[in-house]
């Protein structure tokens, strides 16, 4: 009977001995694989992270030169200070494209989406701006400092026929509202975070 005692130890002791080595073996597997896993998770994140902060810079200076453009088509003002207005819009609106363009893929998928669909109304926009660089380009400010037409008349009716074609300030208040939007999303991406 003690014979068969002492051989139950040695098979439980030995059975206890090979599951402690399996589940050092495991945790020790795991942890290698985990921490693999959360330093790229980690270098995914910061890059998103880099990408979303530098997006948000762009897409705010975007908003604000979109919402000064928008009161400029409101006033009176000299071809040349639309031009330099105009001029810096395109700038920041290639700059946005770029780098949406470059980034895209990192972008969480629903700002990709939100970005795909606002694009749309970003070039309608473009159109427009350049239709109306090219009327302020036929007119310039005589001696006495008023806006007179210095190009050719036929142009001038078919640009501002073409500018009718859209409607200028919904478009504007469209484009600034999912410029919002856009921003609001990616704050919210940030808000996760923290």
């Amino acid at each position: 009977m003690s014979y068969e005692l002492t051989l139950t130890k040695i098979i439980f002791s030995f059975l206890a001995l090979i599951n402690i080595l399996i589940t050092v073996y495991l945790t020790f597997f795991f942890n290698k694989k985990l921490k693999k896993f959360t330093s790229r998770f980690s270098f995914y994140n910061e890059l998103q992270l880099k990408s979303l902060s530098v997006l948000y810079s762009l897409m705010a200076e975007f908003k604000e030169k979109s919402q000064l453009l928008e009161k400029m088509e409101k006033q009176e003002n000299s071809p040349d200070t639309y031009k330099k207005r105009a001029l810096a819009w395109v700038n920041i609106y290639i700059e946005c494209k770029q780098e949406f363009s470059r980034q895209k893929y990192i972008y969480p998928k629903k700002i990709r989406k939100m970005y795909g669909s606002i694009l749309i109304d970003f070039n309608s926009l473009s159109n427009i701006i350049d239709i109306k660089g090219k009327l302020e380009s036929l007119f310039y400010i005589n001696n006495l400092g008023e806006k007179e037409l210095g190009g050719d008349f036929a142009e001038l009716e078919k640009l501002s026929d073409e500018i009718k074609k859209y409607n200028t300030d919904s478009l504007y208040k469209k484009t600034i509202n999912t410029i919002n939007q856009l921003l609001e999303q990616i704050e919210a991406e940030f808000d996760k975070i923290s």
